[in-house]
């Protein structure tokens, strides 16, 4: 590879549109909705879903040089689980899905769509599909004939600027492991329950991530690495109190320093 030539908006030039979408990941880090009310899952009766009006940023997946897709979600859409089986669960998801010829995709359109998971003893929600974005999965009971808010777990995480972070606040009432899009983030947290970093191959943060965390009440919160992952912090690796923050920074492959008002 070398340098892209011409480069984006050349005045006596033209360029592929892969370029501009490189030129937005540049700006956009992580991919994920724009905001904490776009493109939000919610149940409208009987097995009925919809999904709020939003922008979306979704992440080629196909090529290491597909760059990031834009979209404005400009109505709610609304979208029908499929029958329930008559004797096991079943996890759904639904996603936004980018579909570019150019990538191998048959068409050359972004639609929000309800994948269907498999029945089962122990269902686990489908596959996201490439270039896509997930924004909830729907627990689907045995023999369900209506759907509520119980049933639907959010997924969706918010877009980050490269350039300048805009920081997010998400509340934690139970044990979570980090992933994509607590980057930056503060994470509130309002329990006693365990704060776990995931290992590389689970997700693998960039070196010099940082994570904000804060106890907003009075219970215990312990922060731990999973297998394989070091975690480095003094006195311990416990929030001391209420209004105790702490945060969490990547050193090194698996490696982490927890850095804040801790206790043993």
């Amino acid at each position: 590879m070398a340098i892209r030539t011409p480069p984006s908006w050349l005045q006596a030039g033209s360029h592929p549109a892969e370029n501009d979408r490189l030129y937005t990941k540049g700006i956009i880090k992580t991919q994920g909705v724009g905001s904490t009310n776009d493109c939000q899952v919610t149940s409208t009766g009987g097995m009925s879903l919809s999904v709020s009006t939003g922008y979306v940023y979704i992440a080629g997946t196909v090529t290491t040089t597909q760059g990031m897709y834009q979209s404005y979600n400009d109505s709610a859409v609304n979208l029908t689980v499929a029958t329930s089986h008559p004797t096991l669960a079943r996890i759904d998801r639904v996603c936004i899905t980018v579909n570019d010829s150019a990538y191998g995709s048959l068409s050359d359109n972004i639609i929000i769509q309800i994948q269907t998971g498999t029945a089962s003893g122990s269902p686990v929600a489908p596959t996201l599909p490439a270039n896509s974005i997930s924004l909830a999965t729907i627990a689907v009971a045995a023999a369900a004939v209506s759907l509520n808010s119980g049933n639907i777990t959010d997924t969706r995480t918010t877009a980050k600027l490269g350039l300048i972070d805009l920081q997010v606040i998400a509340a934690k009432v139970g044990a979570y492991t980090f992933a994509d899009g607590d980057q930056e983030d503060l994470i509130e947290c309002n329990g006693t329950f365990t704060l776990t970093i995931p290992t590389d191959a689970t997700f693998n943060f960039n070196i010099g991530t940082q994570i904000n965390i804060l106890n907003i009440n009075t219970g215990v919160i312990t922060v731990a690495g999973a297998g394989g992952v070091t975690l480095n912090g003094t006195p311990g690796l416990k929030l001391r109190a209420q209004w105790s923050s702490a945060t969490l920074v990547k050193r090194a492959p698996s490696t982490w320093v927890i850095l804040g008002d801790l206790v043993a």
